[in-house]
């Protein structure tokens, strides 16, 4: 079962959300949403195994929070 769910959530996160195969909530103003996709973009910037960062899945390292929070923040004028 616990397998399932992680498989669901998977698709849903990385390949909907994140990848954005589908149109949805592509264009999120939400701060936690955009520090996911800003992690999953720092883990994906060397091609091989080595250098990646790793991040959790829906739990990101506080600075992707804060840096999308800046980034809102300096786009709202």
């Amino acid at each position: 079962m616990g397998i399932l769910i992680y498989g669901i959530l998977y698709f849903f996160v990385h390949e909907v959300f994140i990848h954005q195969r589908i149109k949805w909530l592509r264009n999120t103003r939400n701060p936690y949403f955009l520090a996911i996709r800003r992690a999953h973009k720092a883990h994906h910037k060397h091609l091989g195994k080595e250098h990646g960062e790793c991040f959790g899945m829906l739990v990101v390292p506080f600075k992707y929070y804060r840096e999308a929070k800046r980034m809102l923040a300096q786009s709202a004028g």
